[in-house]
């Protein structure tokens, strides 16, 4: 996890950085650069964890063949890249997913905004606060959901003796979840309730506007 949130904090300055201190004119082929930047690091990410994955196996399996020493062996010179390779695949692969996932979609989100919103300059401005709030808050309730997990399952799990290892996993999904929901509903209210309570108003002088009118026409 700690790598994940190291990554996508680093993506996440780095995308504040080209919107705040980026001139407009550049700004627009920075996001398009980082974008593609971050991708081909992501599949550099992948190919070198499934390589060293994939080494390490290989070179622990010849041992295995060769000198007739089991693959958990201690006696195994390969145990140790070989365990090291497993978690560089589970980690680093997902990782990579998580890294190019966020870039990206955040570089489509704001291109989404800026070429294709109408409603004026303010309501985009609104829009893209809102993007980076919501991302910020999104790491944030990430790293509140882990530790809450971790204490619930401490605190049912400590003195057992039998763990089904599947459930704190299960309750970790749960709580990231229904935390994000949470977090979004009351973080997109009070970013942008001046823009709809505007949009309502107008949308309600509107169709009293053309109620007025058709009573007028039937009378």
């Amino acid at each position: 996890m700690s790598i994940g949130v190291v990554l996508i904090c680093v993506e996440l300055m780095m995308m504040l950085i080209i919107l705040l201190f980026m001139p407009g004119n550049l700004a627009g082929a920075c996001f398009i650069g980082f974008a593609i930047g971050e991708s081909l690091g992501a599949s550099a990410l992948r190919i070198a964890g499934g390589i060293f994955t994939k080494i390490a196996d290989i070179g622990s399996d010849l041992m295995k063949v060769v000198f007739k020493i089991g693959e958990d062996d201690p006696r195994n010179p390969g145990v140790i890249p070989d365990c090291t390779g497993d978690n560089a695949g589970d980690s680093v692969g997902p990782t990579a997913d998580g890294f190019e996932t966020y870039g990206v979609t955040g570089v489509a989100l704001i291109s989404f905004i800026l070429l294709a919103v109408t409603g004026g300059e303010l309501l985009k401005v609104e829009l893209l606060v809102w993007i980076f709030v919501m991302r910020i808050l999104m790491v944030i309730t990430s790293i509140v959901a882990f530790y809450i997990n971790g204490a619930i399952t401490n605190a049912r799990y400590k003195h057992s003796e039998d763990m089904d290892f599947e459930k704190p996993l299960t309750n970790l999904v749960w709580i990231t979840s229904l935390l994000s929901i949470l977090v979004t509903f009351v973080a997109s209210y009070f970013n942008t309730r001046h823009q709809w309570k505007y949009r309502f108003m107008v949308d309600t002088f509107n169709h009293y506007q053309l109620w007025n009118h058709r009573w007028c026409i039937d009378s």
